[in-house]
């Protein structure tokens, strides 16, 4: 069965699929359950989404769409999936007790209220995309698996999360964050405060990813 189609008007495209819309909250709510209710924006995962560059136009099925978050704004982050009926936010109540995953989450408390938050968002919008598991290191930082194409760092001391991509600086184009070259052809920024999210959702998923 084909649910109602959604045209949002005066989409912008941040990055190759992942656009910003104009969807109230309330309408969010809509898609499906959701277990997130924080910040200003909100999060879809969207199936198959038909964008008009001309236009700015994005229309999409109802029946393809998974919240990931309700934010308290009308500004929406629409990502592109392939395959949302199969692809679902973990809650951490529900994570495996070993999983790396829910460590960091346990670990994020450390930080202010704002940057906990924000570091569940982050989490969850990447798995809701790149299924898989953190893996904590002797550095202290988690590792991503089964593609180390990301890690993090919690690091209570500076308030702030520390991201690694794989990738030199030059990939992720213009950035408001500052990108600095890591080891092994890494590259390096930092999360601080929540207005920065987007942007650091926008190079992970930048990021060079295994074939």
């Amino acid at each position: 069965m084909v649910g109602l189609n959604v045209t949002a008007s005066n989409a912008m495209q941040v990055s190759d699929g992942i656009w910003l819309v104009e969807l109230p909250p309330h309408q969010i709510k809509f898609f499906g359950d959701c277990r997130n209710a924080e910040g200003e924006r909100s999060v879809i995962l969207v199936s198959d989404p038909q964008f008009d560059a001309k236009t700015g136009a994005l229309a999409f099925d109802t029946d393809g769409v998974t919240p990931l978050n309700i934010g308290a704004s009308n500004t929406v982050v629409a990502l592109r999936s392939k395959t949302p009926s199969l692809i679902r936010v973990r809650p951490s109540d529900k994570l495996d007790p070993d999983s790396g995953d829910k460590q960091f989450l346990s670990e994020l408390e450390s930080l202010p209220k704002d940057l906990v938050s924000s570091g569940r968002l982050l989490l969850s919008t990447i798995r809701a995309k790149f299924p898989g598991d953190l893996k904590p290191t002797r550095l202290g930082k988690y590792m991503n698996w089964p593609d180390n194409f990301w890690t993090i760092k919690v690091q209570p001391r500076v308030k702030n999360l520390a991201l690694t991509v794989r990738g030199v600086p030059e990939r992720f184009g213009k950035s408001s964050l500052e990108i600095k070259p890591d080891q092994n052809g890494y590259s390096r920024f930092w999360l601080r405060k929540p207005e920065e999210l987007q942007e650091a959702l926008r190079i992970v998923f930048v990021a060079q990813r295994r074939s």
